[in-house]
């Protein structure tokens, strides 16, 4: 399952969700924003990433924003 770390309105974060769905991948999305999520959002900050949409793969490897996830699924 591919995992899409997001926060509201944005508009990245939903056309990666978008993407994954219209390729029939399964995935799970966390809005960072929310306090439940405060583990990830550090986890993020730690790694030096700023962004999001921030996506890893099934094997939990970081993918990266939505462009990434595009050459991701479609070398």
């Amino acid at each position: 399952m591919y995992t899409v770390l997001s926060s509201p309105n944005c508009k990245w974060c939903l056309k990666a969700e978008e993407l994954l769905g219209d390729e029939g991948l399964p995935y799970v999305t966390y809005d960072l924003s929310a306090p439940e999520n405060k583990l990830r959002r550090e986890m993020l900050v730690r790694e030096g990433l700023r962004t999001v949409p921030q996506i890893y793969s099934p094997d939990d490897d970081l993918i990266g924003g939505y462009g990434d996830l595009v050459i991701y699924l479609n070398p």
